[in-house]
């Protein structure tokens, strides 16, 4: 998990922080992609694209959410546009 906070070392210190782990040759990514930047141009968030090995994980397309260094979840696999937006709203909006 260092290693997701030394990603966000240095960026704009705007909440939330979504991190998105793709590769050029995985279809799914690229399916994602699309997603993604749909996401960008109606929601006001910043999506940061990362190499799937800067972050270690198992399988990609794998979502990252932030809001601390205690508090994040993890998605893997492909997201439909309303998928996305229901995990985004039930993860950040949420009332503790």
């Amino acid at each position: 998990m260092m290693k997701l906070f030394s990603l966000l070392r240095g960026r704009a210190k705007v909440e939330p922080h979504i991190l998105v782990a793709l590769s050029d040759w995985c279809p799914a990514c690229l399916e994602y992609k699309v997603v993604l930047n749909k996401v960008i141009s109606t929601l006001p968030i910043k999506i940061v694209f990362v190499r799937p090995e800067q972050l270690r994980v198992p399988s990609i397309p794998t979502t990252l959410f932030v809001k601390s260094k205690k508090d994040t979840k993890m998605e893997r696999g492909f997201m439909t546009y309303d998928s996305f937006c229901r995990k985004y709203n039930d993860f950040f909006c949420k009332i503790d």
